[in-house]
């Protein structure tokens, strides 16, 4: 199983703050000093996989715990992924979401956020969008209301070109996402 360490930057006092048959991963800090990351503690399987294939869970959703990994909750009650969980310049959580509502159950693993206790989960863009499929481990870029993404492929590496994405320009625009890198949307662009 994969736990969330802690390490400090000159490589001494690394200590484990999650433990169990779990998978926690993708950790962030929280502006409070708490952590939050993905994990299978929700004990659920996604759609695509079940006990048939595996006797862990796969199904990641958001959870937070304080810093010594003490008072581990679960953030989210999605039915399905979250990944690359991150604090926006609004102090909310940025993360990608996989989400079946109103749409194909291939394409999309867009971009939502939701306040650093769970409260108000919302799509922030793309999840009436057919391209990128999946907008991983974004960032907010400081100064403006814009946001850095990797469009990556569905079921797939992250990886794929690096964009800037502009919220205001449209919840489910294209001209909302410059792409940086010269490199087609995986599999949604061949």
């Amino acid at each position: 199983y994969l736990h969330v360490y802690e390490i400090h930057v000159d490589g001494t006092g690394l200590r484990q703050l999650t433990r169990g048959r779990y998978d926690d991963l993708m950790p962030a800090y929280l502006p409070d000093g708490s952590i939050v990351f993905t994990s299978t503690r929700r004990r659920s399987y996604a759609r695509c996989f079940g006990p048939e294939y595996s006797d862990r869970w796969d199904c990641y959703t958001i959870h937070q715990m304080e810093a010594d990994g003490e008072n581990l909750r679960p953030l989210s009650a999605n039915d399905v992924n979250e990944w690359f969980p991150t604090v926006s310049h609004r102090g909310t959580l940025l993360f990608a979401r996989w989400d079946y509502i109103d749409r194909d159950a291939v394409t999309h693993q867009t971009l939502w956020s939701m306040r650093p206790d769970g409260a108000n989960p919302i799509a922030v863009w793309g999840n009436a969008t057919p391209k990128p499929h999946c907008t991983f481990q974004a960032k907010s870029i400081p100064g403006s209301g814009k946001i850095v993404f990797i469009a990556s492929a569905h079921h797939s590496i992250t990886a794929g070109p690096v964009c800037v994405l502009d919220p205001a320009v449209g919840a489910n625009s294209l001209d909302a996402v410059e792409r940086i890198t010269p490199l087609p949307f995986p599999e949604a662009e061949g």
